[in-house]
C-alpha cells in the first residue's frame, strides 16, 4: 500500500539477504504504516531503519505488528463506547487504614520507627512532564514555590531525615532511580550539579527502563516518526520490580540489610 517504485526496488534488494527485516516492512505497509518510509530515499537510510525497525520489534511483547493491531482494535472499541471492563465487578482490597492522632495509628507508628534502619528508596521516574508544560524529568519540577524544592532534592532531604532520626552514626539508606531513556540525561545532570542532594553517590542506584513502545499519532494507529527513527514511549511504573530483580539491586540490598522498600514516584 503506497508503495512507489524506488522503495519497491530497495524493498527487493532487502529481501535477499535480510529476509526478517523485509517481511516486518511489508507487514507493515499492509498495516498502513507506508509514511514511516517517506524519507527512505536511498538504500542506506532504508537499512538504517530496517535495522531500528527489528530493534522495536524484539522490545514489543507481540512484535511491532501485533502492538498495531491491538492498538487498532481498543482504539476502535474506544471510539464505538465498547466498555473493556465489562462483565468486571470492582471489589475492595483488604488493608489498613490509619487516622492520624489515634492510638491505632501510634500504635504502628511506634512499630514502623524500629524498622527504618531497614528501608531502601525507590523513586521511579521514567515520565516527562509534558502534561505540566515541562520538557525534562518530572523530578526537576519544584514542590512548591517558596523555596523552589525539587521534587529528587524533596526526596532526598526525606531519606536524610530518616537516617537522622535513626540516631545511629553512619546510617546510609539506599536509593534507587528509574529513568527511562528521556530522563536519564536529566538525571543524571541533576545529581550531578547538586552533588546527590546531600547523598552519597554509592547510596545511589540507577536502573533505566527499555525503549517502552512506539507512540501513535492518531486513532488510525499511525506510528509517529521523528529524526528518522520511531517516537518510542516508556511503560509505566510496573517496569520498577523486573528491574531491581534483573539488575541485582534486591539481592545486595538484602545482604546490606535492607527488608522493606518505600516506592514512590510522580
Amino acid at each position: 500500500e503506497g508503495v512507489d517504485g524506488g522503495l519497491k526496488s530497495k524493498l527487493e534488494s532487502l529481501s535477499s539477504d535480510k529476509p526478517d527485516q523485509y517481511n516486518l516492512i511489508a507487514d507493515l505497509l499492509g498495516q498502513g504504516q507506508s509514511h514511516l518510509f517517506e524519507e527512505c530515499k536511498d538504500d542506506e537510510t532504508l537499512r538504517k531503519f530496517a535495522d531500528h525497525l527489528q530493534d522495536v520489534d524484539k522490545a514489543c511483547p507481540e512484535g511491532i505488528i501485533g502492538y498495531i493491531k491491538q492498538a487498532k482494535k481498543l482504539l476502535k472499541d474506544s471510539k464505538e463506547g465498547t466498555n473493556p471492563l465489562d462483565g468486571w465487578k470492582p471489589t475492595i482490597p483488604s488493608g489498613e487504614s490509619f487516622e492520624l492522632g489515634t492510638e491505632h495509628y501510634r500504635k504502628v507508628e511506634k512499630k514502623g520507627l524500629r524498622v527504618l534502619g531497614n528501608v531502601g528508596f525507590v523513586l521511579v521516574a521514567g515520565g516527562l512532564g509534558e502534561r505540566l508544560g515541562y520538557s525534562h524529568a518530572k523530578i526537576g519540577l519544584p514542590t512548591e514555590t517558596t523555596t523552589g524544592t525539587s521534587y529528587i532534592q524533596y526526596y532526598a532531604e526525606y531519606i536524610k531525615a530518616v537516617e537522622k532520626k535513626m540516631g545511629k552514626k553512619g546510617t546510609r539508606l539506599p536509593l534507587c532511580i528509574m529513568v527511562s531513556e528521556d530522563t536519564k540525561r536529566d538525571t543524571f545532570k541533576l545529581l550531578k550539579e547538586n552533588k546527590c542532594f546531600g547523598l552519597r553517590r554509592r547510596q545511589v542506584y540507577i536502573v533505566e527502563q527499555g525503549m517502552g513502545v512506539p507512540a501513535l499519532g492518531d486513532s488510525e494507529a499511525k506510528l509517529v516518526m521523528k529524526n528518522g527513527r520511531l517516537v518510542m514511549k516508556p511503560h509505566g511504573h510496573g517496569d520498577i520490580h523486573a528491574l531491581l530483580h534483573k539488575d541485582g539491586i534486591t539481592k545486595k540490598w538484602e545482604k546490606e540489610g535492607i527488608k522493606y522498600m518505600e516506592i514512590g514516584g510522580q
